[in-house]
């Protein structure tokens, strides 16, 4: 798995709307998730803004700003998405990973999915975090929280920044006991948004390796676009 990835989850920009009937790309107990929404529980989680030039006046299609939404990993009762905004008036987007437990509504840190031991050794171990121009080896290496280390890496990359609620799940070996996260920080060149992504193997918590094995699940990946639909594999 490369250490270094650039991923840019843009395409929902060119999503088709306007359908009556709205397919369900995914749907389990608890979740449904369509091109535009997502409901837990019938409760709507988001729902894409797409103002459109023929409904505003041009100064307020020139201060508008479309919302999309990509969902990327769902363990249980984890959900991770992108949320992405353009700005309608100006060449100009910016996005966000959002993490969230679907139970209780609050931000999901990734230290609720794996061990922090584990996070931080391999993090400590990726080529791209070692290779920042600047970066103090030995106090890296010194290293026993996620805390300190994503301090670290922020403080030597200056377009992208870290935190322990942007990641999603890309896969689990059962085997190995171990999970695949992608560790996402969101980046600005010029006008245009995107992410540097850290693929990593990790431990999961004994708590989640019984959700990252039951159905109803999703990883990272499983959503598709294709001719500006998202498609669900």
């Amino acid at each position: 798995m490369k250490n270094k990835l650039l991923f840019f989850f843009m395409s929902s920009y060119f999503l088709a709307f306007g359908q009556k009937n709205e397919p369900i790309l995914f749907q389990n107990e608890e979740v449904k998730i369509y091109k535009t929404k997502a409901i837990y529980k019938d409760e709507v989680l988001y729902e894409v803004e797409d103002p459109t030039r023929e409904e505003l006046t041009e100064e307020a299609y020139n201060e508008a700003v479309a919302v999309y939404y990509t969902p990327l990993s769902l363990i249980g009762n984890y959900f991770n998405y992108e949320k992405a905004s353009f700005e309608l008036g100006y060449p100009s987007s910016y996005g966000e990973i959002i993490s969230l437990d679907l139970r209780t509504k609050e931000p999901l840190s990734i230290l609720d999915v794996v061990e922090e031991r584990s996070l931080v050794d391999a993090l400590i171990q990726d080529g791209w975090v070692r290779g920042l121009e600047g970066m103090d080896l030995v106090e890296l290496e010194c290293s026993q929280t996620i805390e300190v280390v994503l301090r670290l890496i922020n403080q030597h990359t200056a377009f992208a920044k870290f935190s322990v609620h942007s990641f999603a799940v890309l896969d689990y070996n059962e085997r190995k006991e171990k999970v695949a996260i992608r560790f996402i920080g969101p980046k600005k060149e010029g006008n245009l948004a995107s992410y540097v992504q850290l693929g990593l193997w990790v431990s999961p918590l004994e708590r989640v390796k019984k959700r990252l094995k039951q159905s109803g699940n999703f990883f990272m990946g499983k959503f598709k676009f294709q001719e500006g639909i998202i498609m669900h594999q």
